[in-house]
């Protein structure tokens, strides 16, 4: 899946910079001169504003052409987005400059995940006894392997003191925890197994697109590590647009 299917969607809040025609007026042509906006036609915030509009990188190569339709002022698009629209007469063009800081930020490379192939865990971990009455709904009981959904593996229990409960990872070699989804993104395998640790297997491939918070994303496998660039598409760049304001209804 191409990064455009991710673009069209972000679109719709992208931040511009107010320039171009003059607010409150309608260009009568290329002598700058404007006539005023005719009452009820101008976009004040609660108002229903229709707008057409293109947006192009500074190359000049366009990234999208469509409409969308959004209350002003509302928080429905990107605060740049309404105060372009903001003040705009009905049927008035504007041509504006997005600079990063009001289009999709700066790019920023600590929003980059890196995360090993392969990593290691250990094989048991302790709770206290109210922990596991409070995850399993009873009393503990040794050797007895229990399951939730808070847990991507089943747990045997070690070992259960007054305080304390000792659990183990109940899995063996070929024990796949499927995705979870908000969780995580991939299968994760156990490849394997010491007395003390178990090694995990992050079953994804280069290139495989995912789908989190801030939209779908291309995972890169390499040396051993998985990286993922969570940073906008579209971060760092300027951007150009033509806006007009074709529907408006009264708030």
């Amino acid at each position: 899946m191409e990064y455009r299917h991710v673009i069209l969607a972000m679109l719709i809040i992208s931040a511009v910079a107010v320039s171009g025609c003059l607010n409150g007026g309608v260009p009568a042509g290329g002598n700058n001169e404007t006539h005023p906006c005719p009452a009820g036609q101008t976009a004040a915030p609660g108002d229903t504003a229709n707008v057409t509009y293109t947006s192009r990188f500074t190359n000049g190569t366009v990234i999208y052409s469509g409409a969308i339709s959004f209350i002003v002022g509302s928080g429905q698009v990107i605060e740049g987005f309404d105060e372009a629209v903001d003040g705009m007469c009905l049927s008035e063009v504007k041509h504006v400059s997005v600079p990063p800081e009001k289009a999709y930020g700066l790019y920023d490379p600590s929003n980059i995940i890196v995360l090993p192939v392969t990593s290691e865990t250990n094989r048991t971990f302790t709770v206290t006894r109210d922990e596991f009455v409070a995850e399993f709904g009873r009393q503990p009981v040794v050797g007895v392997i229990y399951e939730s959904a808070d847990l991507a593996y089943p747990v045997r229990v070690g070992s259960a003191g007054n305080s304390t409960v000792m659990l183990e990872k109940a899995v063996t070699v070929g024990y796949r925890i499927e995705p979870d989804e908000g969780e995580t993104w991939w299968p994760i395998d156990v490849i394997s197994m010491t007395p003390d640790k178990i090694v995990f297997f992050r079953n994804v491939t280069d290139g495989t697109v995912i789908m989190t918070n801030t939209g779908e994303k291309v995972v890169r496998v390499a040396d051993g590590n998985i990286t993922i660039d969570m940073n906008n598409p579209l971060a760092g760049q300027t951007l150009l647009y033509d806006i007009e304001l074709t529907g408006l209804a009264k708030g």
